[in-house]
């Protein structure tokens, strides 16, 4: 069972613009914090669309097996790196045109990532957590499935 996140940016007028995780996507608030605080560095992440999955950059055993899946025979797996994180990206599923392309109240940005017309519709999407960065405050938030408003 895959565990789905957005992974974003709450923007001032109320949309989201982020990307997706859609395996593995529990307890990302911490590296988060770490390796992605500022605007240009999210806005990095993001633009990978959709990805499988997400190493920082002390999780040598999960880069390792990232590395094995991309150097199989005929695999559809890629690894791309984002400053000290490793994305394991999977084709077709690697862009949001492809997921996410005729999704209602979903913009797909030029630069790979989506734009959500509000929380509502980012929330109703079909993740367990969203991971939404406030560049007023310069702060991250956790939110789930159950989260009605942020």
């Amino acid at each position: 069972m895959s565990t789905r996140a957005i992974i974003g940016i709450k923007n001032e007028n109320g949309t989201i613009t982020g990307g997706w995780q859609w395996n593995d996507g529990m307890g990302l608030i911490s590296l988060l914090r770490k390796e992605f605080d500022t605007v240009e560095k999210i806005q990095e992440l993001i633009s990978n669309g959709v990805w499988n999955n997400i190493a920082g950059p002390n999780d040598k055993q999960e880069i390792k097996q990232f590395m094995e899946w991309t150097n199989r025979q005929g695999s559809d797996y890629s690894v791309v790196s984002v400053g000290r994180c490793f994305l394991l990206k999977e084709k077709p599923c690697d862009n949001t045109s492809f997921c996410f392309g005729d999704e209602e109240g979903i913009t797909i940005n030029p630069d790979g990532s989506m734009t959500f017309t509000d929380f509502t519709t980012a929330n109703g999407q079909d993740m367990n957590y969203m991971y939404l960065f406030n560049p007023a405050t310069s702060t991250w938030r956790t939110y789930t499935y159950q989260d009605k408003t942020f």
